[in-house]
């Protein structure tokens, strides 16, 4: 088993963790209505924030980026130019990392049903609420964008490409509570899925490296 695929299972067990823990969550809200663990008080403390039209106009931003409006027309696009340059690779992950994991998304927010917290709201939203798409969705994104430019590149380079995945998905996710379109727990159960999709993508795309080169 080469390096590559070894850390490739590591990340893929650690995801199969965390997604345990998102059907734990999900269970957990289908046992109560409204928040866990008194998650609503996140929105009081961010009431000063919550009434800055700079600061909203900011995150309103960050909510456009990682709608389907926003993403559809552009993973389409990039998917296209992908094939035509023969980048099946990057072509299957990317389409793995948007419209599987929409489509997983989907599927958990049917199952467990929970209603967004629509005393908060700033912003309409009619689907469930757990987990968070947008935290799921570009949390997902971006880690397989960080994985597929930093496989050649040095370690430092490495570290900065997942750093940034890491902070613009903690951006996107906060966008959300900020929003009051998702509960906290609704964000990190997007967090914890988007981390299981990108750990099961990069698998399969390490797992046919290797049967490719047979």
């Amino acid at each position: 088993m080469s390096k590559n695929l070894k850390q490739a299972t590591r990340n893929l067990y650690i995801g199969i963790f965390c997604l345990a823990l998102v059907l734990i969550l999900g269970y957990m809200t289908t046992q109560v209505s409204g928040g866990l663990f008194y998650e609503e008080i996140l929105y009081h403390i961010l009431d000063g924030l919550r009434s800055n039209k700079n600061f909203f106009g900011l995150m309103k931003i960050f909510h456009h980026i990682g709608s389907p409006k926003f993403l559809i027309p552009l993973v389409g696009l990039v998917l296209a130019y992908s094939l035509y340059k023969k980048k099946k690779t990057f072509a299957l992950g990317l389409f793995l990392a948007t419209a599987g994991s929409a489509i997983f998304n989907f599927l958990t927010k049917i199952t467990f049903k929970r209603l967004r917290p629509l005393d908060y709201m700033l912003i309409k939203e009619v689907t469930p609420s757990f987990p968070s798409g947008h935290a799921m969705t570009n949390t997902c994104l971006y880690l397989f964008l960080a994985y597929y430019y930093s496989r050649k590149v040095n370690p430092e380079k490495k570290k900065e490409a997942y750093t940034l995945a890491i902070i613009f998905s903690a951006i996107m996710g906060f966008s959300r509570i900020y929003m009051g379109v998702h509960y906290p727990t609704d964000v990190l159960a997007g967090f914890l899925s988007g981390y299981f999709f990108y750990g099961l993508i990069v698998y399969i795309l390490e797992k046919k490296k290797i049967e490719n080169r047979r």
